[in-house]
């Protein structure tokens, strides 16, 4: 996959490709065994955990050019990538109570069950 491809389908909004490309599926495989599918994160906190994703440490949006060099990457756990792209913060924000749209963890949440408390009582260790 060639640079101006990659930047195409930023512009486009259509990086998805990118990832399900061969290209990047085998720079995946490369770094994982390169780092011994561990996460680089953890491992600099002095924590161990099997890395299941491939972060870029450079974000491909503004350095399209380091999208497929391996030094740009690294194995990381998927708390770890989470934290790093703020995913999570989806989750803890309260929803807008106009919208009919439910995150991931809302799907988790017992029927009839509130999710504010359904998600305090898991971080709590009480679920």
């Amino acid at each position: 996959m060639d640079l101006k491809l990659i930047k195409q389908l930023i512009l486009e909004d259509k990086l998805v490709r990118f990832y399900q490309s061969k290209a990047w599926r085998s720079l995946r495989i490369n770094v994982l065994e390169r780092d011994n599918y561990e996460c680089q994160e953890c491992k600099r906190q002095g924590r161990v955990s099997p890395a299941q994703n491939v972060h870029h440490i450079k974000e491909v949006k503004k350095h399209p050019e380091l999208a497929l060099v391996e030094d740009n990457c690294e194995g990381i756990c998927i708390k770890c990538h989470n934290k790093e792209h703020e995913r999570l913060e989806k989750y803890i924000r309260k929803r807008n109570p106009n919208s009919s749209v439910k995150s991931a963890g809302e799907f988790l949440c017992p029927p009839g069950q509130n999710f504010s408390r359904f998600i305090g009582e898991r971080r709590n260790g009480e679920g």
